[in-house]
């Protein structure tokens, strides 16, 4: 290959123009990084400590209107908790002794099924419409349906007494069935604030979950122990107005 090249002769200046130009590029890649570091990609969008502060603020917010966490005690607030589920526990179970004498006796299990329909519809009624649980109400709302739970109980059974008297005219069969679609809403009426209590206790204090749940558990377990004991000392119709008087406490 001849010094004449065209290719030869124009290698180092035109490497030296290449690398100028690669240099200045670079140089201006990093000033728009820099430019655009400054400012963010979306500036309409909230940062992580902003979204952390109006959370904090919300919490705050909650407390000062008056919600569960900002008015009641912690100690009233579980010891409420822990006797709601300590009547419901105790009045499923009473059930069963009730539905064994007025119905038949395998019919004794419907009690599990009653708690279970009561208590759900109670807490989808708080998820289906939340603003009437506001958390600035939470407090009052728990004493009220706990009364309420205390007078269902006393109400329920005093109806329930009177299922006979509305069947009387009836043939066996359809008195039974009869009976039994009177009984079943009927006697899940109870559960029905009860499940509000609890749906309000553990959603507006979330907080405390833990050890309101902690509260949850050990009053149901007591419940199973004192309806064994009650149920010695007393008849049925006296375990309800002992139940009825230890829901108005809570």
């Amino acid at each position: 290959m001849s010094a004449s090249d065209p290719a030869m002769q124009g290698g180092p200046s035109d490497s030296g123009e290449s690398l100028s130009t690669g240099g200045e590029e670079a140089s201006s890649f990093a000033d728009n990084a820099r430019s655009t570091d400054a400012k963010p990609a979306f500036p309409d969008l909230p940062t992580s400590e902003e979204l952390v502060a109006d959370s904090k603020a919300e919490k705050s917010a909650e407390k000062s209107e008056g919600s569960v966490e900002g008015t009641a005690r912690p100690g009233y607030l579980y010891f409420g908790l822990g006797v709601v589920a300590l009547v419901l526990l105790m009045y499923e179970v009473l059930l069963t002794r009730i539905f064994s004498v007025t119905l038949w006796y395998h019919f004794a299990f419907m009690a599990i099924s009653i708690a279970m329909f009561g208590t759900t519809v109670g807490t989808m009624i708080v998820y289906a419409f939340p603003k009437s649980f506001p958390p600035a109400r939470a407090t009052e709302q728990l004493s009220t349906f706990s009364l309420l739970l205390a007078a269902s109980i006393v109400a329920t059974a005093g109806s329930f007494a009177l299922i006979p008297h509305l069947t009387s005219g009836m043939s066996t069969e359809n008195a039974w069935l009869a009976s039994i679609a009177i009984s079943y809403p009927l006697m899940a009426i109870p559960f029905l604030p009860g499940g509000i209590i609890l749906s309000l206790a553990l959603t507006k204090a979330s907080t405390r979950i833990s050890k309101l749940y902690a509260a949850d558990l050990l009053g149901a377990a007591c419940g199973c122990i004192a309806i064994i004991i009650l149920l010695n000392l007393t008849d049925a119709l006296t375990a309800i107005f002992v139940l009825a008087s230890a829901a108005s406490l809570a």
